[in-house]
């Protein structure tokens, strides 16, 4: 039996497809930034933690932050794709929304990638001396 977030992330995986939108864009990322010319990319992995299940109050507070940031978007960044591509209802959507919300794992990691990248060009080193950043 399906849970309702595969349900979910099936139709709007289907969805953005039929939007010709690609749905993983982002792991493409870093090779669309090299093949413009910037250089010294780093890319760093995150887990982002989800809902109040740490002990750490801090954690607990970021948690609480992340899950309220899902819980809002879930039916808000798919409504648009899913009604003009699959042609529903907002009332559909919003009722696939809300049983994903209801299926998510407890505890429950999300997954970040941060990107830090330089453009290339002309710096000064300490000296004052002109230096090319793409050595």
């Amino acid at each position: 039996m399906e849970n309702g977030l595969f349900t979910f992330y099936k139709t709007f995986a289907r969805a953005m497809s039929n939007a010709n939108l690609d749905l993983n864009a982002i792991t493409k990322a870093c090779e669309e930034l090299k093949s413009a010319g910037i250089i010294n990319i780093r890319e760093k992995f995150l887990r982002m933690l989800i809902g109040e299940w740490m002990e750490d109050r801090e954690l607990k507070k970021i948690g609480s932050l992340f899950e309220a940031v899902v819980n809002s978007a879930i039916p808000d960044i798919s409504v648009r794709v899913i009604d003009e591509e699959l042609d529903w209802s907002s009332r559909e959507v919003t009722v696939l929304g809300a049983t994903a919300r209801q299926s998510f794992p407890s505890p429950m990691y999300s997954h970040c990638t941060l990107s830090q990248v330089k453009k290339p060009g002309k710096v000064l080193e300490a000296g004052g001396r002109e230096e090319d950043m793409a050595k």
